[in-house]
């Protein structure tokens, strides 16, 4: 490869030419993420500025245009990507930076590649990636984007823990489903942060769920009521949902909960929305916990959402 500044400028110029201005500037705030997070994980900053800037590379084409080019450089696409237009782009993308671009580094094509859905074997550039593109500051804020885009600097692992949990509870919200290779790379993470252990081996989300309601009821929360999840989602077995009358008392809960299954030995993955207390999403794995205040309650409306799960309500 030549000089990689002049590459690099290179690739600028056709991308600010090949994509839309509102995707191109994306592209040039992720590098610059990307670049910034990597001086703090001793990556190369040059490279992680390139995969940055061409990771939506893929985004040049229309889904129509992207199978032709895969069709044309012989790839293969799996049943998911054809289904999923969006995800097109990410697989495809690395492709064509292979066959047109004249790009072998494997780091970037990985990171290119799994920057939509990430990897269970992702290395540190494509967590970069991934993560830059979530991150970089040019997004809309969303609860708990504050806390990945802490993360990212503190805990890589962590970062993507907490950014897939928020994908998956997005989709949940859409109800749709969840690429596999996502809920691979979840799990495998899960598994690093409980010890390498199953957390159902240690302690089952039935017992979580029977603390974290007693736990609650203790705090009198109002409107308790438990969602089983098993056999519908992957995301968790249980909901358990409650309502709180401020945001002092949303707290209040959530430290009393955490610390009775903390107790028990259950390991907290997660915690959203704890700052403003509108909504606190707190990950135990199996069991994920929601403290609303009413009126946000009524707006999201989970139960509504999850009707074909089966509601039990507590007193």
């Amino acid at each position: 490869m030549e000089d990689m500044t002049q590459y690099i400028n290179a690739c600028r110029k056709k991308l600010a030419e090949d994509l839309s201005p509102r995707r191109f500037q994306h592209s040039v705030s992720v590098a610059q993420t990307a670049a910034s997070m990597a001086e703090r994980w001793h990556v190369s900053t040059e490279k992680a500025y390139l995969a940055g800037l061409i990771h939506d590379v893929g985004r040049c084409y229309s889904p129509a245009q992207l199978r032709q080019k895969a069709a044309s450089l012989h790839l293969e696409l799996d049943s998911w990507e054809n289904r999923h237009d969006p995800l097109l782009h990410a697989p495809v993308g690395a492709f064509i930076l292979e066959k047109e671009w004249g790009i072998s580094d494997q780091e970037i094509l990985e990171a290119v590649k799994y920057h939509t859905v990430g990897s269970p074997q992702m290395g540190i550039l494509a967590k970069i990636i991934f993560l830059a593109d979530i991150i970089e500051p040019l997004r809309q804020n969303w609860p708990g984007l504050d806390q990945i885009r802490e993360l990212a600097y503190i805990d890589l692992d962590q970062a993507m823990l907490a950014a897939l949990a928020y994908n998956f509870s997005y989709l949940a919200g859409k109800q749709e489903p969840c690429h596999p290779l996502a809920l691979q790379t979840y799990h495998k993470l899960k598994q690093k942060y409980n010890g390498g252990n199953d957390m159902e081996q240690n302690l089952s989300s039935q017992t979580m769920l029977q603390i974290a309601v007693a736990a609650a009821q203790e705090k009198k929360a109002a409107d308790l009521v438990s969602l089983e999840l098993k056999g519908i989602t992957t995301i968790a077995d249980y909901f358990l949902i409650m309502s709180v009358n401020n945001s002092r008392l949303a707290q209040a809960l959530a430290d009393h909960i955490c610390e009775k299954l903390k107790e028990a030995g259950a390991n907290l993955l997660r915690m959203e929305g704890y700052r403003d207390s509108r909504w606190v999403l707190l990950d135990f794995g199996s069991l994920v916990v929601h403290i609303f205040l009413h009126e946000e309650r009524q707006y999201y409306n989970l139960e509504k959402l999850w009707a074909d799960a089966p509601c039990q309500q507590y007193d």
